[in-house]
């Protein structure tokens, strides 16, 4: 992995429009009321990974290991699902709540909390993936890390897995990662919603062929960079991005030679 630690005035300023950066501000300090839902949602947080880490004591020397690697790998999966359960309701409360409501300073406050609801889904994921998977970390250049600076973050894509060591990583350590998402990912159950949620560009990737078909459709992709780059420049953020821009297979490198 390699982790290029870049504000967004160098790394993106050619993307976001000119007066976009001058007038960024941070978000004003949220209401007391979400201030209480947050405190709430970090107690939540809390006492989850109580849970966690006293099943993890208990489990992870003896009967986990014990266990068929299918049977392990079904449990994973249930705890992934019923994690998303969990916390994607709550994000989309916040997310209507911030569309229903047009009024800057409130969108502002709510920002705060969606991100906090995030980071705890992030770190429950991470608790989950301890308890049931053995996995030693060799992870170099963590230090210096922090929340309130502008990042941009590049990989390689070998699977789907990428995107949970990332969040593992790096979560509470910068930014949320916002990726550009293809648009048809917008309906994957529950998990679109969640991206939708967060603010995540979707993009639609017209082939060229369709571009030639369709000419008006030239540039769309860029116009929606820049307005996802104006709204980036508003609070810290890190960008996410995958070079290849997709999945990585010894198919799709042949065909591309």
């Amino acid at each position: 992995m390699i982790l290029t630690r870049r504000t967004l005035t160098t790394a993106i300023a050619s993307l976001c429009t000119s007066g976009a950066w001058s007038q960024a501000t941070y978000p004003s300090k949220p209401t007391k009321i979400l201030i209480t839902t947050a405190t709430r949602i970090s107690c939540v947080h809390h006492y989850i990974g109580r849970c966690v880490r006293a099943l993890r004591d208990c489990y992870s020397g003896s009967m986990l290991n014990l266990l068929p690697a299918l049977l392990v790998g079904a449990i994973a999966s249930m705890l992934m699902v019923l994690n998303a359960l969990f916390w994607v309701p709550l994000l989309l409360v916040f997310s209507l709540l911030k569309l229903a409501i047009p009024i800057a300073a409130v969108r502002r406050a709510i920002a705060p909390v969606l991100l906090r609801i995030a980071e705890s889904w992030i770190w429950c994921n991470s608790a989950w993936m301890a308890l049931t998977q053995r996995t030693d970390w060799d992870v170099q250049g963590l230090q210096g890390l922090n929340t309130h600076s502008w990042y941009i973050v590049t990989c390689n894509h070998q699977s789907w897995v990428d995107i949970l060591v990332l969040q593992h990583l790096l979560n509470r350590r910068i930014p949320l990662l916002k990726f550009f998402l293809k648009q048809q990912l917008i309906w994957v159950p529950v998990m679109g919603l969640a991206w939708w949620a967060l603010d995540f560009p979707f993009m639609r990737r017209h082939s060229e062929e369709f571009l030639k078909k369709h000419p008006e459709m030239r540039g769309k992709d860029q116009e929606t960079t820049r307005r996802a780059c104006e709204k980036f420049a508003l609070m810290p953020t890190s960008v996410m991005n995958f070079t290849e821009g997709t999945r990585f297979t010894p198919a799709k490198h042949q065909r591309q030679q």
